[in-house]
């Protein structure tokens, strides 16, 4: 380019490229890669930090929670519009169960994180 001083920049700590390594990191190669320590590497895998990991654990947790809630409402209709209260004492135990044992797991969560 005309008047780009390329010398300036690199004096200020900017790094020259070649195409090849150009591409690489703009993303046109197979791979992924970044600019470490003055080397172009691959780019290494991410690994998930302790919070992410400990969201990911109550969002698998309150899925099975609302799985097994709404089990339990759509058994409760049915044990309320039969008529059967043998049937609704059954499952207001079992959901106080669930809510419990949800509980319980999401406790464990906070403790190892």
């Amino acid at each position: 380019m005309d008047g780009f001083d390329y010398k300036s920049v690199l004096d200020n700590g900017g790094v020259w490229f070649d195409t090849d390594d150009y591409n690489k990191l703009v993303g046109n190669a197979e791979k992924e890669y970044i600019y470490k320590d003055g080397e172009i590497v691959e780019k290494p895998a991410y690994v998930p930090t302790a919070e992410e990991k400990a969201l990911k654990q109550i969002n698998e947790i309150m899925e099975e929670n609302d799985t097994q809630i709404a089990d339990i409402k759509d058994a409760m209709l049915v044990a309320v519009l039969t008529n059967d209260t043998e049937l609704q004492e059954e499952l207001k135990q079992e959901y106080a169960a669930v809510i419990e044992d949800t509980n319980n797991k999401l406790k464990e969560v906070n403790v190892n994180d």
